[in-house]
């Protein structure tokens, strides 16, 4: 059991890798841009975003080492990695969903063209939700204060950058942006559902 933090820091690595690469091999360029940001903001949110990811290894490493102890009830322990393991898969899973679209960061040229399909359907961020709730069942598993400090920062940081893509997407797609942010919630169905334009009838 105490291998199982390493285990799934390692399979939402290598979910990722499998994702990065398969955008390469489609698109012929990188998918990644988070870390050319260039404001102050944008740069301490990717170091943050690594920071996680680092104290991740380090944290699960000890547990599987016997330095620090996993969580202690039978009952969180199978909450936690029901949580991270449906999180690692769902988010995969809505990472193909996205096909070319998906970019880690903002591309500033691209135009890739809105995805309104599948998880896309009742959610503009399925990426970002079961993101979080794998990371939330991991800190629940390692039960170590740092790594659960550090995800409720990730929570504050990923906020940050769905609002700045928003913003993006509504200056790149204009009212089918908008048209469809009014209708699908940020992360869950209904909820952080953008004003629709009221529309102006010409007389």
């Amino acid at each position: 059991m105490r291998f199982a933090p390493l285990a799934l820091v390692a399979l939402f690595h290598v979910l990722t890798g499998i994702r990065s690469a398969l955008h390469q091999w489609r698109t012929g360029k990188s998918a990644w841009f988070l870390h050319k940001a260039r404001g102050r903001a944008d740069r301490l949110r990717a170091i943050g975003f690594w920071l996680v990811l680092v104290v991740a290894w380090v944290q699960s490493a000890r547990v599987a080492l016997g330095r620090i102890e996993i969580a202690p009830w039978p009952w969180l322990r199978a909450l936690a990695i029901a949580l991270a393991l449906a999180g690692a898969l769902l988010m995969f899973a809505a990472q193909l969903q996205l096909g070319d679209s998906w970019r880690v960061g903002i591309e500033p040229d691209a135009r890739p063209g809105l995805v309104e399909r599948g998880m896309y359907r009742w959610s503009r961020n399925p990426i970002f939700l079961w993101m979080m709730i794998g990371w939330t069942g991991l800190a629940l598993l390692v039960f170590d204060p740092l790594l659960g400090l550090l995800v409720l920062a990730k929570f504050l940081g990923v906020r940050a950058q769905v609002l700045q893509e928003e913003r993006w997407l509504t200056e790149t797609y204009g009212e089918p942006y908008r048209a469809y942010a009014a209708r699908v919630g940020r992360f869950l169905p209904g909820i952080g559902r953008l004003a629709a334009r009221p529309r102006t009838d010409a007389s």
